[in-house]
């Protein structure tokens, strides 16, 4: 299912947003961090060729390296976080709760992950960012969003 767009929408957002869809999606598998620059911007995951999850970030390059890290801590990235909540099932992850960090949730949510693409627009500012963000929001929410 397409992003539907809406008619009162700015029309550099829905710009943006057919920019930011048409953008290379990197393999999260294999991914290095380090490809992604150390500016703000808007962070978007595909999972089977559509949008999951989209969010404005300080700094794309560390807010992908906490996506990437995989050492068994669910409370480590957002992204994460939100992957255990809607795939699992685990409404309140908590750092240093039992269970969210075991051998089963954590191939779960890596397995999910490590089949979806990334892809971002570099922005001006975090400001920018957002407010990119809330506009391409009001076109599409993806189901990840659905939980924040």
């Amino acid at each position: 299912m397409r992003a539907e767009f809406e008619p009162e929408l700015p029309s550099f957002a829905i710009t943006e947003w057919r920019t930011l869809l048409g953008k290379y999606r990197h393999l999260v598998a294999g991914l290095e961090a380090g490809i992604a620059p150390p500016d703000p911007g808007v962070l978007a995951y595909f999972h089977d060729g559509e949008p999951v999850y989209l969010t404005a970030v300080e700094n794309l390059r560390e807010r992908i390296t906490a996506d990437l890290d995989r050492t068994g801590d669910l409370t480590r990235s957002h992204t994460r976080q939100l992957v255990a909540r809607q795939h699992l099932g685990l409404q309140h992850i908590v750092r240093g709760q039992p269970g969210h960090s075991d051998g089963d949730a954590l191939t779960a949510v890596n397995d999910y992950l490590d089949t979806s693409g990334v892809a971002w627009i570099r922005s001006s500012s975090v400001t920018a960012a957002r407010e990119l963000t809330l506009l391409l929001l009001l076109a599409h929410k993806p189901p990840l969003n659905h939980d924040n």
